[in-house]
């Protein structure tokens, strides 16, 4: 029996030209994001409409030190799926205005927009809100130990998120470059 809209097709090998890691993310509340718009054949994301003069914030980081990972979820006894999204973040040095950003992140519900190593940007939010799910900070014992805050971010979704097909000037305009 058929399920869905989904066909299988084939998946040819992948040339040695992906690379692993998290260059960036780019997050907004959640309630700035007025419209999302979905090409429903491709099930990509085609536009993102802001409220007023609201942008996404850039939050940048060292290299190696972030991840992104899709872990399905699915129960055959209940048939159910979805799909457990995180985001997890590490930022060197504590300091205030990493600590305001990381709390604003934390006590309200936002939309994540990853921007991986191969340069796919990944959408977090779709129909749920992204909220943060672990936090810490700290200090080490020796000189060379980390001295940081993370957090992780984690989505609870139907779908995989899906990825941006923008034109640059329209992710521009909401902050994403």
């Amino acid at each position: 029996m058929k399920c869905g809209s989904y066909t299988i097709a084939a998946i040819t090998k992948q040339c040695k030209d992906s690379a692993g890691g998290v260059k960036c993310v780019y997050i907004a509340d959640a309630d700035s994001v007025s419209a999302v718009t979905v090409d429903a054949t491709a099930e990509t994301i085609t536009n993102i409409a802001m409220s007023g003069s609201a942008k996404f914030a850039k939050w940048e980081f060292a290299v190696n030190t972030a991840t992104y990972t899709n872990t399905g979820n699915i129960s055959e006894e209940n048939q159910t799926m979805y799909f457990q999204n995180d985001v997890a973040l590490a930022f060197t040095q504590m300091e205030k205005v990493k600590r305001l950003q990381i709390l604003a992140a934390t006590v309200g519900n936002t939309v994540v927009v990853v921007k991986d190593a191969n340069n796919h940007l990944w959408y977090l939010g779709y129909d749920n809100p992204v909220s943060a799910t672990a936090i810490g900070g700290e200090a080490g014992q020796a000189m060379g130990d980390a001295n940081r805050y993370t957090i992780t971010l984690t989505d609870y979704s139907k779908l995989l998120p899906m990825e941006l097909d923008m034109q640059l000037a329209d992710l521009q305009a909401i902050g994403i470059d």
